[in-house]
């Protein structure tokens, strides 16, 4: 009986720090981001990198190309997991969530995040290389705000 009690007590008091945890993961990613450079399957893909920015913003991501706006997502984060995880769910397009890992680093000139994902229906990325099949890794910079 003292057990169970033990466990109830330590689920009535972990669940809320796990849930803040969170919480406090995604409003750390806030912000607007330029991207700084784009591996595809381990490859350098500079086409792209100078013309887009991401904004994250209470788990919601919006990408932007130029001045076009291209796509909403939506956002999920765990912190505790090695490396951290995030799941993207775009609002329009594919139907299934984007499984990725994120590392976020706060440097004197502001946050460096890099992102890696599976393109479409594969597995969580173990590490940052982006080497393998549907792999893309985003390195994004966020400047201080002043």
């Amino acid at each position: 009986m003292r057990q169970l009690l033990g466990v109830a007590i330590f689920l009535a008091v972990a669940l809320p720090l796990i849930a803040d945890e969170k919480e406090d993961a995604t409003k750390k990613l806030n912000g607007t981001y330029e991207v700084t450079a784009i591996l595809i399957e381990g490859k350098p893909d500079n086409e792209k990198k100078d013309k887009v920015t991401l904004i994250f913003k209470d788990g919601t991501i919006q990408v932007k190309e130029g001045d076009k706006t291209e796509e909403d997502a939506k956002f999920t984060v765990d912190p505790s997991k090695k490396p951290a995880q995030i799941d993207i769910t775009p609002d329009k397009g594919l139907k299934d969530t984007i499984l990725g890992i994120y590392e976020l680093k706060e440097t004197d000139k502001g946050a460096e995040l890099t992102i890696a994902i599976g393109k479409e229906k594969t597995e969580r990325p173990k590490d940052f290389k982006g080497e393998g099949k549907d792999v893309m890794v985003l390195k994004l910079f966020r400047k201080k705000e002043k």
